[in-house]
C-alpha cells in the first residue's frame, strides 16, 4: 500500500488516476443514461469530482514541479 502512495506522489501517479477516474466517469455516464436511474448519476458525479481532482493534482505537478520522491 504503501509503494502505491508513494507512486501516486509522483507526476505522473495523478495523471493515470485521471485518466482512469474520467474513463469510469464516461462509462458511468453511459450506463446512466441507459438504465436511467438516479444511483448511476450520483456515482458518475462522484467519479466525475475525483477525476477532475486528479487532473488538478497532475497540473499543479506539472507547472510547479513535484516536491516529493517516490522511493
Amino acid at each position: 500500500m504503501r509503494s502505491l502512495a508513494a507512486w501516486h506522489r509522483t507526476t505522473w501517479g495523478p495523471a493515470v488516476s485521471a485518466a482512469a477516474l474520467l474513463a469510469l466517469a464516461y462509462g458511468l455516464a453511459c450506463l446512466a443514461i441507459d438504465r436511467g436511474s438516479l444511483w448511476w448519476y450520483l456515482l458518475t458525479l462522484l467519479a466525475l469530482i475525483a477525476g477532475l481532482r486528479q487532473t488538478v493534482g497532475f497540473i499543479r505537478n506539472i507547472m510547479h514541479g513535484n516536491k516529493t520522491s517516490a522511493a
